[in-house]
């Protein structure tokens, strides 16, 4: 009994571990995102500012 318990902590560990991956890899690719959209926002502006 007990090493099933020992096989689900580390199966649910696991999962989690996994989990935040996925979140910490979603949020660098959307701060990512929003940071190019932002540049190519304030480049338009310094352009349409010089012409």
């Amino acid at each position: 009994m007990d090493i099933k318990r020992k096989k689900r902590e580390k199966r649910i560990q696991l999962i989690g571990g996994l989990i935040g991956i996925c979140v910490a890899a979603v949020s660098l690719f959307y701060f990512f995102h929003a940071e190019k959209a932002e540049a190519e926002k304030r480049m338009v502006e310094i352009v349409n500012y010089v012409i």
